[in-house]
């Protein structure tokens, strides 16, 4: 008798594989949307959102996500903010 495609070992292993993407990149975006939120809430009377969210949303590293809110959680002015994320930006772009 014929396997279904759907049913072979291999294709499950594809389907888990994107689920387990799937999962990652919602991880991703819950940790940039508590950056984002976390900048928007001390700094919502600066120019900070537009630059904050485009320099976030390019960030795919949950660590560098969680240790950007550590730092941001210590700034005192929205220009430490936007020297942070510049920095950030910056180092990531260095390694690759």
């Amino acid at each position: 008798m014929q396997e279904r495609f759907e049913d072979s070992p291999f294709y499950q292993m594809i389907l888990d594989r994107g689920h387990e993407e799937g999962r990652e990149e919602g991880r991703n975006e819950e940790a940039r949307e508590m950056l984002l939120t976390i900048i928007q809430s001390r700094y919502a009377q600066s120019d900070l959102d537009l630059f904050a969210e485009k320099m976030v949303r390019g960030i795919n590293d949950r660590a560098v996500i969680h240790r950007l809110v550590r730092e941001v959680a210590q700034t005192t002015t929205p220009e430490d903010v936007r020297a942070l994320l510049l920095t950030n930006i910056e180092s990531t772009s260095l390694q690759h």
